[in-house]
Protein backbone atom coordinates (compact mmCIF):
# COMPACT_ATOMS: atom_id res chain seq x y z
CA UNK A 1 0.00 0.00 0.00
CA UNK A 2 2.86 2.43 0.37
CA UNK A 3 4.62 1.44 -2.65
CA UNK A 4 1.23 1.84 -3.95
CA UNK A 5 0.74 5.77 -2.28
CA UNK A 6 4.33 6.76 -3.72
CA UNK A 7 3.65 5.74 -7.41
CA UNK A 8 0.08 8.02 -6.76
CA UNK A 9 2.42 10.53 -5.62
CA UNK A 10 4.99 10.68 -8.78
CA UNK A 11 2.41 9.92 -10.79
CA UNK A 12 0.61 13.29 -9.83
CA UNK A 13 3.60 15.63 -9.87
CA UNK A 14 4.98 14.11 -13.20
CA UNK A 15 1.23 15.17 -14.52
CA UNK A 16 1.46 18.70 -12.88
CA UNK A 17 4.99 19.29 -14.12
CA UNK A 18 4.38 18.42 -17.48
CA UNK A 19 1.23 20.01 -17.44
CA UNK A 20 2.34 23.03 -16.45
CA UNK A 21 5.58 23.27 -18.46
CA UNK A 22 3.20 23.04 -21.40
CA UNK A 23 0.68 25.59 -19.91
CA UNK A 24 3.66 28.16 -19.46
CA UNK A 25 4.86 27.60 -22.53
CA UNK A 26 1.31 28.39 -24.32
CA UNK A 27 1.24 31.88 -21.85
CA UNK A 28 4.38 32.76 -22.77
CA UNK A 29 3.33 32.64 -26.84
CA UNK A 30 0.16 33.80 -26.05
CA UNK A 31 1.31 36.41 -23.91
CA UNK A 32 -0.89 35.87 -21.26
CA UNK A 33 -0.34 35.37 -17.12
CA UNK A 34 0.46 31.53 -16.71
CA UNK A 35 -1.59 31.23 -13.41
CA UNK A 36 -4.46 31.51 -16.39
CA UNK A 37 -3.12 28.83 -18.23
CA UNK A 38 -1.82 26.50 -14.95
CA UNK A 39 -5.96 26.80 -13.67
CA UNK A 40 -6.92 25.51 -17.35
CA UNK A 41 -3.88 22.74 -17.23
CA UNK A 42 -5.90 21.43 -13.94
CA UNK A 43 -9.66 22.01 -15.07
CA UNK A 44 -8.47 20.19 -18.33
CA UNK A 45 -6.81 17.00 -16.50
CA UNK A 46 -9.43 17.04 -13.02
CA UNK A 47 -12.95 14.93 -13.34
CA UNK A 48 -14.35 17.63 -15.37
CA UNK A 49 -11.44 16.95 -17.91
CA UNK A 50 -9.74 14.06 -18.88
CA UNK A 51 -9.98 12.81 -15.80
CA UNK A 52 -6.44 11.60 -15.27
CA UNK A 53 -5.56 13.95 -12.02
CA UNK A 54 -7.83 13.51 -9.03
CA UNK A 55 -7.00 15.19 -5.49
CA UNK A 56 -8.99 14.67 -2.76
CA UNK A 57 -10.23 17.53 -1.42
CA UNK A 58 -8.67 18.13 2.19
CA UNK A 59 -6.15 15.43 1.94
CA UNK A 60 -2.45 16.17 3.47
CA UNK A 61 -0.89 15.76 -0.11
CA UNK A 62 -3.53 19.05 -1.00
CA UNK A 63 -2.99 20.78 2.78
CA UNK A 64 0.56 20.41 2.14
CA UNK A 65 1.37 22.59 -1.23
CA UNK A 66 -1.40 24.99 0.02
CA UNK A 67 0.32 25.90 3.14
CA UNK A 68 4.12 25.37 1.99
CA UNK A 69 3.36 27.26 -1.58
CA UNK A 70 1.22 30.39 0.40
CA UNK A 71 3.84 30.73 2.88
CA UNK A 72 6.49 31.05 0.24
CA UNK A 73 4.74 32.85 -1.96
CA UNK A 74 3.67 35.10 0.72
CA UNK A 75 7.47 35.27 1.42
CA UNK A 76 8.43 36.23 -2.14
CA UNK A 77 5.79 39.05 -1.68
CA UNK A 78 7.68 40.42 1.22
CA UNK A 79 10.98 40.50 -1.18
CA UNK A 80 9.18 42.57 -3.28
CA UNK A 81 8.50 45.09 -1.19
CA UNK A 82 10.70 47.52 -1.35
CA UNK A 83 11.14 50.21 1.67
CA UNK A 84 13.19 52.84 -0.21
CA UNK A 85 10.53 52.68 -2.93
CA UNK A 86 7.29 52.55 -0.89
CA UNK A 87 7.91 55.90 1.35
CA UNK A 88 6.11 58.05 -0.81
CA UNK A 89 2.89 55.72 -0.96
CA UNK A 90 3.41 54.17 2.51
CA UNK A 91 0.01 55.87 3.71
CA UNK A 92 -1.98 54.24 0.86
CA UNK A 93 -0.38 50.99 0.92
CA UNK A 94 -1.10 50.59 4.66
CA UNK A 95 -5.02 51.93 4.18
CA UNK A 96 -5.27 49.54 1.59
CA UNK A 97 -3.86 46.61 3.31
CA UNK A 98 -6.18 47.46 6.57
CA UNK A 99 -8.85 49.32 6.10
CA UNK A 100 -9.69 48.03 2.50
CA UNK A 101 -9.55 44.73 3.25
CA UNK A 102 -11.93 45.03 6.05
CA UNK A 103 -14.19 47.15 3.28
CA UNK A 104 -14.28 44.31 0.83
CA UNK A 105 -14.76 41.94 3.57
CA UNK A 106 -17.28 43.85 5.05
CA UNK A 107 -19.28 44.77 1.32
CA UNK A 108 -19.31 40.93 0.13
CA UNK A 109 -20.36 39.55 3.89
CA UNK A 110 -23.09 42.00 3.99
CA UNK A 111 -24.14 41.34 0.02
CA UNK A 112 -23.82 37.26 0.50
CA UNK A 113 -25.88 37.78 4.07
CA UNK A 114 -28.72 39.31 2.03
CA UNK A 115 -28.53 37.57 -1.06
CA UNK A 116 -27.96 33.95 0.39
CA UNK A 117 -29.06 34.02 3.70
CA UNK A 118 -26.18 32.77 5.42
CA UNK A 119 -25.30 33.78 8.70
CA UNK A 120 -23.16 36.85 8.68
CA UNK A 121 -20.47 35.20 10.65
CA UNK A 122 -20.21 32.96 8.16
CA UNK A 123 -20.64 35.18 5.53
CA UNK A 124 -17.74 37.13 6.87
CA UNK A 125 -15.68 34.32 6.98
CA UNK A 126 -16.15 34.29 2.78
CA UNK A 127 -15.22 38.19 2.72
CA UNK A 128 -12.11 37.52 4.42
CA UNK A 129 -11.52 34.62 1.78
CA UNK A 130 -11.45 36.70 -1.28
CA UNK A 131 -10.77 39.87 0.06
CA UNK A 132 -6.46 39.27 -0.37
CA UNK A 133 -5.31 40.25 -3.94
CA UNK A 134 -2.43 38.28 -5.65
CA UNK A 135 0.82 38.23 -5.22
CA UNK A 136 1.54 35.45 -7.50
CA UNK A 137 -0.17 36.81 -10.26
CA UNK A 138 0.73 40.56 -10.56
CA UNK A 139 4.12 40.40 -10.02
CA UNK A 140 4.93 38.39 -12.69
CA UNK A 141 2.64 40.63 -14.71
CA UNK A 142 4.39 43.64 -13.57
CA UNK A 143 7.47 42.49 -14.71
CA UNK A 144 6.44 40.94 -17.88
CA UNK A 145 4.77 44.44 -19.20
CA UNK A 146 6.54 47.42 -17.28
CA UNK A 147 3.67 48.90 -15.85
CA UNK A 148 5.29 52.40 -13.96
CA UNK A 149 7.02 51.98 -11.15
CA UNK A 150 5.40 53.88 -8.35
CA UNK A 151 1.80 52.11 -9.52
CA UNK A 152 3.64 48.55 -9.54
CA UNK A 153 5.52 48.89 -6.26
CA UNK A 154 1.87 50.11 -4.79
CA UNK A 155 -0.29 47.46 -6.36
CA UNK A 156 2.66 45.00 -5.60
CA UNK A 157 2.66 45.86 -1.57
CA UNK A 158 -0.75 45.67 -1.00
CA UNK A 159 -1.21 42.41 -2.16
CA UNK A 160 1.29 40.97 -0.28
CA UNK A 161 0.20 43.05 2.50
CA UNK A 162 -3.50 42.11 2.30
CA UNK A 163 -2.59 38.42 2.05
CA UNK A 164 -1.01 38.63 5.23
CA UNK A 165 -3.89 40.81 6.80
CA UNK A 166 -6.54 38.79 4.67
CA UNK A 167 -5.08 35.55 6.35
CA UNK A 168 -5.62 36.96 9.61
CA UNK A 169 -8.84 37.74 9.33
CA UNK A 170 -9.79 34.46 8.00
CA UNK A 171 -8.32 32.55 11.02
CA UNK A 172 -9.86 35.20 13.41
CA UNK A 173 -13.55 34.63 11.83
CA UNK A 174 -13.00 31.00 11.26
CA UNK A 175 -12.39 30.87 15.01
CA UNK A 176 -15.68 32.82 16.28
CA UNK A 177 -17.52 30.16 13.70
CA UNK A 178 -15.71 26.99 15.30
CA UNK A 179 -16.12 28.53 18.99
CA UNK A 180 -19.85 29.81 18.57
CA UNK A 181 -18.59 33.01 20.31
CA UNK A 182 -18.92 36.29 18.18
CA UNK A 183 -17.64 39.35 20.19
CA UNK A 184 -16.52 41.96 18.38
CA UNK A 185 -13.58 42.80 21.30
CA UNK A 186 -13.13 39.28 20.98
CA UNK A 187 -12.35 39.30 17.12
CA UNK A 188 -10.24 42.11 17.94
CA UNK A 189 -8.19 40.57 20.32
CA UNK A 190 -7.69 37.71 18.65
CA UNK A 191 -6.85 39.79 15.42
CA UNK A 192 -4.07 41.74 17.47
CA UNK A 193 -2.60 38.49 18.89
CA UNK A 194 -2.26 37.25 15.30
CA UNK A 195 -1.09 40.53 13.84
CA UNK A 196 1.53 41.13 16.93
CA UNK A 197 2.73 37.88 16.71
CA UNK A 198 3.14 37.15 13.29
CA UNK A 199 5.08 40.34 12.68
CA UNK A 200 7.20 39.73 16.31
CA UNK A 201 8.50 35.89 14.75
CA UNK A 202 8.35 37.36 10.80
CA UNK A 203 11.17 39.97 11.98
CA UNK A 204 13.33 37.52 13.96
CA UNK A 205 13.98 34.72 11.83
CA UNK A 206 14.15 37.42 9.08
CA UNK A 207 17.06 38.97 10.70
CA UNK A 208 18.68 35.64 11.96
CA UNK A 209 18.54 34.03 8.50
CA UNK A 210 19.89 37.70 6.69
CA UNK A 211 23.31 37.83 9.32
CA UNK A 212 23.89 33.68 8.76
CA UNK A 213 24.23 34.72 5.44
CA UNK A 214 25.72 38.36 5.67
CA UNK A 215 29.43 39.07 5.01
CA UNK A 216 29.69 39.84 8.23
CA UNK A 217 31.92 37.57 11.13
CA UNK A 218 28.24 36.07 11.48
CA UNK A 219 27.73 35.03 8.00
CA UNK A 220 29.22 31.53 7.79
CA UNK A 221 26.04 30.09 5.72
CA UNK A 222 26.48 33.02 3.01
CA UNK A 223 27.37 30.37 0.02
CA UNK A 224 23.93 28.58 0.99
CA UNK A 225 21.70 31.59 0.75
CA UNK A 226 19.40 29.96 -1.96
CA UNK A 227 18.37 27.57 0.82
CA UNK A 228 17.90 30.09 3.01
CA UNK A 229 15.21 31.57 1.94
CA UNK A 230 13.07 28.43 1.94
CA UNK A 231 14.35 27.95 5.60
CA UNK A 232 13.14 31.59 6.60
CA UNK A 233 9.95 31.03 4.22
CA UNK A 234 8.72 28.05 6.30
CA UNK A 235 10.55 28.10 10.00
CA UNK A 236 9.02 31.90 10.45
CA UNK A 237 5.44 30.53 9.68
CA UNK A 238 6.07 27.16 12.01
CA UNK A 239 7.33 29.44 14.53
CA UNK A 240 4.56 31.74 14.22
CA UNK A 241 1.65 28.71 14.45
CA UNK A 242 3.36 27.04 17.06
CA UNK A 243 3.33 29.96 19.39
CA UNK A 244 -0.47 30.99 18.20
CA UNK A 245 0.33 33.77 16.14
CA UNK A 246 -0.33 34.03 12.08
CA UNK A 247 2.13 31.98 10.32
CA UNK A 248 1.34 33.76 7.06
CA UNK A 249 1.67 37.37 8.40
CA UNK A 250 5.75 35.52 9.59
CA UNK A 251 6.24 34.09 6.31
CA UNK A 252 5.66 37.60 5.01
CA UNK A 253 7.51 39.98 7.09
CA UNK A 254 10.76 37.54 7.15
CA UNK A 255 10.56 37.86 3.41
CA UNK A 256 10.06 41.72 3.62
CA UNK A 257 13.63 41.40 6.18
CA UNK A 258 15.60 39.42 3.69
CA UNK A 259 14.32 41.56 0.63
CA UNK A 260 15.64 45.12 2.10
CA UNK A 261 19.01 43.34 3.45
CA UNK A 262 20.71 46.24 1.95
CA UNK A 263 18.38 48.89 2.87
CA UNK A 264 18.67 47.78 6.77
CA UNK A 265 23.05 47.76 6.05
CA UNK A 266 23.37 43.58 5.67
CA UNK A 267 25.67 43.49 2.65
CA UNK A 268 25.76 40.12 0.62
CA UNK A 269 27.80 38.64 -1.90
CA UNK A 270 26.54 40.00 -5.53
CA UNK A 271 26.94 36.72 -6.56
CA UNK A 272 25.75 34.65 -4.31
CA UNK A 273 22.32 37.28 -4.37
CA UNK A 274 21.93 36.66 -7.62
CA UNK A 275 22.09 32.84 -7.63
CA UNK A 276 19.14 33.03 -4.46
CA UNK A 277 16.94 34.99 -6.73
CA UNK A 278 17.30 32.60 -9.45
CA UNK A 279 16.46 30.00 -6.89
CA UNK A 280 13.80 31.68 -5.66
CA UNK A 281 12.20 32.76 -8.87
CA UNK A 282 12.19 28.71 -10.29
CA UNK A 283 10.99 27.38 -6.28
CA UNK A 284 8.02 30.58 -6.73
CA UNK A 285 7.57 29.16 -9.83
CA UNK A 286 7.12 25.48 -9.65
CA UNK A 287 4.71 26.18 -6.42
CA UNK A 288 2.47 28.47 -8.66
CA UNK A 289 2.14 25.65 -10.97
CA UNK A 290 1.21 23.50 -8.19
CA UNK A 291 -1.05 25.22 -6.66
CA UNK A 292 -3.19 26.25 -9.35
CA UNK A 293 -3.35 23.10 -10.98
CA UNK A 294 -4.51 21.65 -8.11
CA UNK A 295 -6.81 24.85 -7.57
CA UNK A 296 -8.47 23.79 -11.25
CA UNK A 297 -8.59 19.92 -10.21
CA UNK A 298 -10.92 20.77 -7.22
CA UNK A 299 -13.44 23.22 -8.84
CA UNK A 300 -16.61 21.63 -8.61
CA UNK A 301 -18.96 23.20 -11.58
CA UNK A 302 -22.13 21.64 -9.76
CA UNK A 303 -21.46 23.79 -6.78
CA UNK A 304 -20.65 26.54 -9.10
CA UNK A 305 -23.66 26.53 -11.47
CA UNK A 306 -26.03 26.34 -8.07
CA UNK A 307 -26.77 29.60 -7.34
CA UNK A 308 -24.99 31.06 -10.10
CA UNK A 309 -26.41 34.31 -11.14
CA UNK A 310 -26.69 35.72 -7.52
CA UNK A 311 -22.95 34.51 -7.11
CA UNK A 312 -22.41 36.11 -10.28
CA UNK A 313 -24.24 38.98 -8.53
CA UNK A 314 -21.99 39.33 -5.49
CA UNK A 315 -18.91 39.02 -7.24
CA UNK A 316 -19.90 42.08 -9.60
CA UNK A 317 -20.55 43.95 -6.41
CA UNK A 318 -17.35 43.18 -5.11
CA UNK A 319 -15.18 44.42 -8.39
CA UNK A 320 -17.27 47.05 -9.29
CA UNK A 321 -18.71 48.60 -6.19
CA UNK A 322 -16.07 46.94 -3.12
CA UNK A 323 -12.46 47.62 -5.03
CA UNK A 324 -13.81 51.05 -6.27
CA UNK A 325 -14.68 52.29 -2.49
CA UNK A 326 -11.45 50.33 -1.59
CA UNK A 327 -9.07 52.54 -3.87
CA UNK A 328 -10.66 55.71 -3.33
CA UNK A 329 -11.14 55.32 0.70
CA UNK A 330 -6.98 54.70 0.55
CA UNK A 331 -5.80 56.68 -2.21
CA UNK A 332 -7.54 60.23 -2.01
CA UNK A 333 -6.36 61.30 1.53
CA UNK A 334 -2.45 60.46 0.97
CA UNK A 335 -2.00 63.97 -0.66
CA UNK A 336 1.77 62.98 -0.65
CA UNK A 337 1.78 60.36 -2.99
CA UNK A 338 -0.05 62.92 -5.61
CA UNK A 339 -2.51 59.88 -7.00
CA UNK A 340 -3.60 60.34 -10.46
CA UNK A 341 -7.65 59.49 -12.08
CA UNK A 342 -5.58 57.35 -14.39
CA UNK A 343 -3.60 55.49 -11.97
CA UNK A 344 -6.38 54.90 -9.18
CA UNK A 345 -8.64 53.66 -12.00
CA UNK A 346 -6.18 51.34 -12.82
CA UNK A 347 -6.10 49.77 -9.16
CA UNK A 348 -10.01 49.92 -9.55
CA UNK A 349 -9.45 47.09 -12.28
CA UNK A 350 -6.45 45.58 -11.25
CA UNK A 351 -7.39 42.93 -8.02
CA UNK A 352 -6.55 39.47 -9.16
CA UNK A 353 -7.81 36.86 -6.43
CA UNK A 354 -5.78 33.38 -6.26
CA UNK A 355 -3.15 31.54 -3.93
CA UNK A 356 -4.66 33.03 -0.97
CA UNK A 357 -7.98 32.32 -1.38
CA UNK A 358 -7.45 29.40 -3.08
CA UNK A 359 -5.44 28.00 0.12
CA UNK A 360 -7.72 29.46 2.47
CA UNK A 361 -10.74 27.55 0.63
CA UNK A 362 -8.75 24.42 0.40
CA UNK A 363 -8.09 24.33 4.35
CA UNK A 364 -12.20 24.68 4.84
CA UNK A 365 -12.45 21.30 2.89
CA UNK A 366 -13.15 18.36 4.76
CA UNK A 367 -14.42 20.85 7.80
CA UNK A 368 -17.44 21.15 9.15
CA UNK A 369 -18.39 24.47 8.49
CA UNK A 370 -22.37 25.65 7.65
CA UNK A 371 -22.92 27.07 3.90
CA UNK A 372 -18.96 25.44 2.79
CA UNK A 373 -20.87 24.79 -0.30
CA UNK A 374 -21.94 28.47 -0.55
CA UNK A 375 -18.20 29.69 -0.11
CA UNK A 376 -16.30 27.26 -2.23
CA UNK A 377 -18.43 28.53 -4.93
CA UNK A 378 -17.97 32.10 -4.59
CA UNK A 379 -14.16 31.58 -4.05
CA UNK A 380 -14.00 29.37 -7.13
CA UNK A 381 -15.81 31.63 -9.18
CA UNK A 382 -14.25 35.02 -8.02
CA UNK A 383 -10.82 33.19 -9.03
CA UNK A 384 -11.91 32.47 -12.53
CA UNK A 385 -13.13 35.61 -13.18
CA UNK A 386 -10.52 37.68 -11.98
CA UNK A 387 -7.53 35.74 -13.57
CA UNK A 388 -9.57 34.91 -16.92
CA UNK A 389 -11.32 38.70 -16.95
CA UNK A 390 -8.90 40.58 -15.30
CA UNK A 391 -5.56 38.97 -15.15
CA UNK A 392 -5.60 38.67 -18.97
CA UNK A 393 -6.43 42.47 -19.50
CA UNK A 394 -4.16 44.67 -17.09
CA UNK A 395 -1.19 45.01 -19.58
CA UNK A 396 -4.20 46.49 -22.46
CA UNK A 397 -5.68 48.45 -19.61
CA UNK A 398 -2.47 49.71 -18.47
CA UNK A 399 -1.79 50.86 -21.76
CA UNK A 400 -4.50 52.89 -22.34
CA UNK A 401 -4.59 54.41 -19.34
CA UNK A 402 -0.92 55.42 -20.10
CA UNK A 403 0.93 53.16 -17.70
CA UNK A 404 3.37 51.53 -19.60
CA UNK A 405 7.03 52.59 -19.23
CA UNK A 406 8.22 52.69 -22.72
Amino acid sequence: MDVQIVHEIFFMASLIFFGGMVGGAIAQKFELPDVVLYLLVGILLGPYGMNVLNVANGSLTVKLILTVGTSFILYLGGREVKIRVIKRVWVTIFLLSTIGVLISTFIVGYTSHLLLGIPFSIALLLGAIISPTDPATLVPIFKQYKIKKKVAQTVSSESAFNDAVGSVLFFTFLNVITSGHLSLEHSFVLFLKDTSFGIGIGLLIGIFGTVLISQSDYGFLKNFSPIMSIFVAITSYLVAESLGGSGFMASFVSGMVCGNKVYIGMKCNLENRKVQETVNETTGLILRMMIFIVLGTMIDFNIIFNHFWINLFIIFIFMFVARPLTIFTSTLPDGRADWHWNEMLFMCWVRETGVMPAALTGMLMGMNIPYLSHIVGIAFMTIIITLLVQATTTNIVADKLGLIDK
